[in-house]
Formats: C-alpha cells, structure tokens, sequence
C-alpha cells in the first residue's frame, strides 16, 4: 500500500479558506493547514485534516518577525 502525499497549506488567519479544496483532493493527497489564527485548530480536526498554529504579528516588529522565520523554518523540516 502506498501512502499519500503530504501536503501542508500554509496560511494566515484565513487559512481556513482552502478547506473545501482539501475536501475536493483528501483522497490524492494527506493535508494538514498551518495558520495563525488558534481559534481554527477545532474547524480543522471537525472536518478531519490536522492543523497546527504560529504567531504572526501584523505589526513591523523584526523581533517577532524573527521568530515567526524560527517557526515557519521549524515546520518545514
């Protein structure tokens, strides 16, 4: 048997918005979202995809911008 490919969409705080395109591809590909906004975590395992969460400010502030890279470069290894 051969696993599906996994596939991590990453987004904003609307990250929420690709949920009906992970529905229309969950049976090619093994989805998980990386988004924002932690009040989402809970849509996403209702609809049956994994979802994890960083910070992101929208404010120009390079010391959070910094470990927002720290983050994003985390979860990509």
């Amino acid at each position: 048997m051969c696993s599906l490919p996994k596939v991590l969409l990453v987004g904003g705080p609307d990250v929420d918005a690709r949920l009906e395109l992970m529905h229309c591809l969950k049976d090619a590909f093994n989805f998980s979202a990386f988004g924002s906004d932690p009040t989402l975590h809970d849509r996403f395992l209702a609809e049956g995809f994994g979802c994890s969460t960083y910070n992101l400010s929208r404010r120009a502030n390079p010391v959070l911008d910094l470990l927002t890279l720290g983050q994003l470069v985390l979860i990509f290894q």
